[in-house]
């Protein structure tokens, strides 16, 4: 993944990262850290994590504890949110926030409304033409890219970009055409 993502972005992006000493040094060193790991103990306390340091955590149970420290510059976020309008959730149940859910949760939510028609069930390695798929039938099951979310605190953009040009004051400049991205 990481391979394919790096070619397709431009940008340089690791993968494969099994010790925390290797992980600790990739989180000074990068922009995002993107945990998808699943694991039984946390990786990181909020301690550990260097200044100006994003995390999306998309693991199950959470591998780093969500914080957002804006005067460190340390923000973890939750992975994989999809909003579905009508749904109400609390942080505390684990499946997301109000109407922005967990991607697994969307995914079957979206199976369900597929009523078996296009989508198939995400088993074992990611199908990449059946996740195009599920991209491409959104707004036919009436579900959307959900926000920014750290446990139960919504973040802005803004504070995300903020932290990534925190980090390149202190280091190499930034490109402006990924910030927008944001």
């Amino acid at each position: 993944m990481a391979r394919e993502l790096s070619a397709v972005s431009g940008q340089t992006i690791i993968g494969g990262l099994e010790h925390e000493s290797q992980v600790a040094l990739a989180l000074a060193k990068y922009d995002v850290c993107v945990c998808t790991t699943s694991n039984l103990r946390r990786i990181f306390t909020p301690n550990e994590l260097p200044e100006n340091t994003i995390v999306l955590d998309d693991s199950r149970p959470e591998a780093v504890p969500r914080v957002y420290d804006k005067q460190r510059g340390i923000l973890v976020l939750e992975g994989g949110l999809m909003k579905i309008p009508g749904v109400e959730l609390q942080y505390d149940f684990g499946f997301g926030n109000h109407e922005e859910v967990f991607g697994c949760l969307a995914e079957v939510y979206m199976l369900a409304r597929d009523e078996g028609k296009v989508l198939a069930p995400t088993v074992g390695d990611v199908d990449p033409d059946n996740f195009r798929a599920m991209l491409s039938s959104q707004e036919r099951l009436g579900i959307a890219a959900g926000g920014f979310w750290s446990g139960s605190i919504p973040v802005d953009p803004a504070d995300i970009v903020a932290i990534i040009r925190r980090k390149h004051q202190k280091g190499p400049a930034m490109q402006e055409p990924a910030l927008e991205k944001l």
